[in-house]
């Protein structure tokens, strides 16, 4: 062989099998399970099958690699992750047909004295994180059952996931007091995926909090419910997005008896006083885009709520609250008011109910729309086939778009109607324009309007 002559390498790809490089350390103190990561990235799985619970690591595992630790399902009451910093992921896992996934079946109170204080904590820590929930419970089983459940991610780019899929009798996830998220800052994302088809709920808890901190994040909630119980229900709704040009997307799909989202007194609490309950959505300042749609098909409501408040901040916003009704259910039964508020900004709000069923489309006592300043254009279209109502307000219905050069559309399609005691519209004194392309309701009032 001449030395001389090039060789000619040849280099044969491998399947990526990249083994993380951190560790995580998981042990029982007393009936809380810790579960510790170190500051380099980790990625950790835990499932139940209502008997053991099982923790499974990518990278080492108390020390060791490619180990799992096994825990009796009955030992853990309560969880206790911190997975510090580094790029992490944590995915618990429930798939137990009876008993409890996560958590205790112990109650809550005894004789009106509070006895359980079993509690979910995850903390991703700074980093961008990944943090995911996952029931896929049946039977009359409870996926996760805890006093609290609270979920902080530090701040970077983060993600969590509710993924849920319930075909039990009895909750996905129970959160008897909060069920709380915080994403801090960052570009975050948080997703509730909700398939219920059972005669529990999805998620169950009195308090529900979603709050992702600054810059540009996105909350959706998508809910396919076709069982008797609700995709969501609480006693009250936060979603909190800060500023930051955000998206909060609702996309809510309700058949035969089943609700999509219950917002009203779930636990009869000792000695306290019923509160009227509220669902609310702010997104602070920024370009947000909020979207808020219920397609109703049986005999729940899509959302039902004492108050639904929707807030943009300042900036430009895009605002769709639609009900698209085909059955004898609501798409939104708000027993006081629905108040839309932009501020200022160029925004565009599209409010439409196409009501084909029996039920209706938006019943409430109060409807407010407010667009602040600016050059707003605001759609409030009545469409459909159905004998219900697409717009059953009580008392008034109200429209103001601020200063600015707005225009405002209030139009009937098809069999749409405003069952409205009265109707007032008020453009600020500039140049605005009003539309309708047929009379409204009686006493329809317009104020600083062109024609």
């Amino acid at each position: 062989m001449n030395r001389n002559q090039d060789l000619i390498l040849q280099a044969e790809l491998l399947e990526n099998r990249m083994m993380l490089s951190g560790n995580v350390n998981a042990f029982l103190d007393g009936e809380v399970l810790v579960i510790d990561g170190d500051s380099r990235s980790n990625d950790v799985t835990v499932v139940s099958d209502g008997k053991d619970i099982v923790v499974s690591t990518r990278s080492s595992l108390n020390g060791r690699r490619n180990s799992t630790a096994t825990f009796s399902q009955d030992a853990v009451k309560s969880f206790d992750v911190n997975l510090n910093g580094g790029n992490d992921e944590i995915t618990f896992i429930a798939e137990n047909d009876s008993g409890v996934g996560f958590g205790s079946l112990d109650p809550f109170e005894v004789n009106g004295v509070d006895s359980n204080f079993n509690i979910l904590e995850i903390d991703g820590s700074d980093g961008n994180d990944r943090i995911n929930l996952i029931s896929r419970n049946t039977g009359d089983s409870v996926g996760f059952r805890f006093r609290n459940v609270n979920i902080q991610t530090g701040n970077g780019n983060d993600q969590v996931r509710v993924d849920v899929d319930n075909n039990s009798s009895n909750a996905g996830i129970f959160a008897r007091d909060n069920l709380n998220i915080n994403t801090s800052d960052g570009n975050d994302q948080v997703n509730f995926d909700i398939a219920n088809s059972g005669s529990g709920d999805g998620v169950l808890a009195e308090v529900l909090t979603v709050f992702t901190g600054k810059n540009n994040d996105r909350v959706n909630i998508d809910i396919n419910s076709d069982g008797s119980g609700a995709g969501i229900r609480t006693e009250t709704i936060d979603i909190f997005t800060d500023t930051g040009n955000d998206n909060v997307d609702l996309d809510i799909n309700n058949v035969n008896q089943s609700d999509g989202i219950v917002v009203e007194d779930v636990f009869e609490d000792f000695g306290s006083a019923p509160v009227l309950n509220d669902f609310r959505i702010d997104t602070f300042d920024g370009n947000d885009r909020i979207n808020v749609t219920t397609g109703n098909s049986g005999t729940g409501d899509g959302i039902r709520s004492d108050f639904l408040v929707v807030l943009g901040g300042k900036d430009n916003d895009n605002v769709t609250v639609k009900a698209l009704n085909n059955g004898s259910g609501d798409g939104f039964k708000i027993n006081e008011e629905i108040l839309i508020d932009t501020e200022s900004g160029n925004d565009r709000l599209d409010i439409a109910a196409r009501n084909n069923g029996t039920g209706d489309g938006f019943d409430t006592k109060r409807f407010v729309v407010k667009s602040g300043d600016g050059r707003d254009n605001v759609d409030v279209i009545a469409g459909g086939n159905g004998s219900g109502d697409s717009f059953k307000v009580t008392e008034f219905f109200t429209v103001e778009t601020g200063f600015g050069d707005d225009r405002l559309d209030f139009n009937r399609l098809s069999n749409g109607n405003f069952d409205v005691a009265r109707i007032d519209v008020d453009g600020g004194g500039d140049r605005d324009r009003f539309r309708s392309n047929s009379s409204i309701v009686p006493g329809f009032q317009v104020i600083n309007f062109d024609f």
